[in-house]
């Protein structure tokens, strides 16, 4: 056994570790801005139905394009 190897480990391990960090703040930043997100367009007036039918929308779009499949888009 060389003896690269733990040190190896311990990298891979640490990674994981800050990957794991990363996600969590990630996650807790999405839901922080949801929230906001909500509140605000309530306080506006916004309908929450029409926000969401276009962010469904954008997000098709994109995945078409990541998938190469996507269509010309007709605005919006």
């Amino acid at each position: 056994m060389s003896r690269v190897a733990p040190h190896r480990t311990v990298s891979a391990a640490s990674a994981a570790g800050q990957w794991c960090v990363r996600a969590d703040l990630d996650f807790e930043t999405n839901v922080r801005s949801e929230v906001w997100s909500i509140h605000m367009g309530r306080a506006l007036g916004v309908d929450p139905v029409e926000v969401e039918r276009r962010v469904q929308e954008m997000l098709a779009e994109n995945r078409a394009r990541l998938d190469g499949t996507a269509r010309p888009s007709t605005g919006g």
